[in-house]
């Protein structure tokens, strides 16, 4: 007689499937790795066939685990939602959640907003970890990403909410435009000190834009960075001039450590958006702190809202 299928070895299925291997599962889990490859030989003899064809670089299903595995990820999701279910009745939700975004969004956009949150729910807890380094959202473990970009985010399996457009602005310290006299068009720039956030391997331009008119600038910069907040500071004290988002720089302006450059011209801004794993979007504990972002991020960044459907479409 075939042995019962253990649905608790299901959902370690459907997490070495979304995680893409063992070990990746067994870092969100907190679980050894040789547990969890137990766990399978288990499902697979109750199975009585294989559900993974394992080689030392890569991970496939076979035609009995493609049947498997949807069923294995709707346990999840059910399990996940009769926990925060639970939690309602017992009051305010409560849970951790794990998020992941660049050092300058958590410092100049979401701590005033992770006040605001943890005041209205105190009983979550936010883990954050705040790096440049693109992370492998799912494999990672984390349940939301916070990223800026301008181009669009290419990755089809995480799920994509723009919250916020963020205008960007040139400006340098005044001792620095004391020095030599400001630029008056942006093909003087090439003249002067940039401080330029990005690669250096890269190719150093400024698309810039007023009003209609758009023209890219190439650049020679002086200090390439892949912190915001370094160069802030670097321009603060006189560095160069510097492009950033205005949420950014727009402290710095009111007390006068720095002046805009070219004010009429802009540099293209870009966008702030959540990214979430799809097994983490039916989590209401997920929903709630996504939302409350949403709503917050752009009143504390001084920016244009989220996208309208439409304009996602």
């Amino acid at each position: 007689m075939r042995t019962a299928l253990d649905l608790n070895d299901l959902r370690l299925l459907s997490y070495v499937v979304d995680c893409g291997g063992f070990s990746a599962a067994s870092r969100v889990l907190a679980i050894p790795t040789s547990t969890i490859s137990q766990r399978i030989a288990s499902l697979e003899r109750a199975a009585g066939m294989g559900l993974l064809r394992r080689s030392t670089r890569s991970l496939s299903l076979t035609d009995a685990g493609k049947l498997m595995v949807p069923h294995a990820r709707a346990i999840e999701e059910q399990v996940r939602d009769l926990q925060q279910s639970l939690q309602c009745l017992s009051g305010k939700p409560n849970g951790a959640i794990r998020v992941v975004s660049s050092s300058e969004i958590v410092q100049f956009a979401l701590a005033p907003v992770l006040a605001k949150f943890s005041e209205q729910y105190p009983d979550i807890a936010i883990h954050i970890d705040a790096t440049s380094r693109r992370v492998d959202l799912i494999g990672e473990g984390y349940d939301v990403g916070i990223r800026e970009h301008r181009a669009s985010l290419k990755d089809s399996t995480l799920l994509q909410r723009v919250v916020a457009r963020t205008p960007w602005s040139l400006a340098a310290a005044p001792a620095y435009l004391q020095a030599q006299a400001a630029p008056n068009e942006p093909s003087e720039l090439a003249n002067y000190d940039v401080l330029y956030f990005g690669d250096p391997k890269e190719e150093h331009t400024w698309d810039l834009q007023r009003g209609n008119c758009a023209l890219k600038v190439e650049l020679k910069p002086s200090i390439c960075c892949n912190d915001m907040g370094a160069l802030s500071i670097a321009a603060i004290n006189g560095a160069g001039i510097v492009g950033l988002p205005a949420y950014i720089i727009e402290p710095s302006l009111k007390r006068g450590q720095l002046v805009p450059v070219l004010p009429e011209w802009r540099p293209i801004g870009s966008c702030i958006s959540i990214i979430t794993p799809p097994r983490r979007q039916s989590s209401r504990l997920i929903k709630c702190f996504t939302d409350f972002v949403a709503a917050e991020l752009p009143i504390a960044t001084d920016c244009v809202g989220g996208l309208t459907n439409s304009e996602r479409n």
